[in-house]
């Protein structure tokens, strides 16, 4: 269900990571091409092909965007969480979507029209900045994860996603929760959900972690960072 919620739309345009900081003029003027959308779980953002038409940015839920394979098999390329956004380079590139995107959880996202965007970006460089560092970072993760599927195995690539969230100074046990379905996270690591769930018995039954439904348990770092490494 897609509904337009006007009121408190600056406020929280302001809050979102990309958006914040910008003087109220510039919010004021974002946000006349702005609305609320509201999804369920299971509902579809847009599809691959569709028109972009501006940004999407997450206040809150999960948002995954994925393609189907010529074969019927789902891959999914990123989960977007609070404060992500996406249509950057569909956008800039006057492309339809490459992929799809479907809501993970009940989601809520902010959608700036792409007009309002265009308009403010040659007056506003703080926004300029901000829009071509989150393009960088998303080529530098996609770079990464060809890199990652390319030369390293399962084992490593599932010890890696577990430390994208562990400080590099830390070597304590550590208490994580995997932030979506093991079957979601299989297919962004391209892995099947079978082989996902097999790698992760082979890493606690070598004691690196523990494992119990979602929760991962993992008591000694340097291990874990020795498997994303050799493993």
């Amino acid at each position: 269900m897609h509904g337009n919620l006007p009121i408190g739309i600056a406020a929280r345009l302001g809050q979102t990571p990309l958006f914040s900081g910008l003087d109220e003029a510039a919010i004021a003027r974002l946000s006349r091409g702005t609305r609320e959308i509201h999804l369920k779980k299971g509902e579809i953002l847009y599809g691959k092909g569709e028109t972009c038409c501006g940004l999407h940015v997450v206040l809150y839920g999960q948002i995954k965007r994925y393609f189907i394979s010529p074969q019927g098999g789902e891959k999914v390329c990123e989960i977007l969480g609070m404060g992500d956004s996406s249509g950057e380079v569909a956008m800039f590139a006057e492309q339809p979507y490459a992929v799809s995107a479907e809501a993970l959880t009940e989601t809520r996202l902010l959608h700036v029209a792409k007009t309002v965007v265009l308009d403010e970006l040659p007056r506003n460089r703080r926004l300029t900045q901000r829009m071509l560092a989150n393009v960088s970072s998303r080529t530098h993760q996609l770079m990464s994860e060809v890199e990652a599927f390319s030369l390293h195995s399962g084992r490593q690539r599932i010890a890696g996603y577990l430390l994208r969230t562990v400080p590099e100074d830390e070597a304590g046990d550590i208490r994580m929760t995997l932030p979506t379905a093991k079957g979601v996270i299989a297919s962004q690591l391209n892995l099947t959900q079978e082989h996902f769930s097999r790698l992760l018995g082979e890493l606690q039954g070598l004691g690196v972690i523990a494992v119990n439904g979602r929760q991962i348990g993992i008591p000694n770092v340097a291990a874990l960072r020795a498997e994303a490494c050799c493993g």
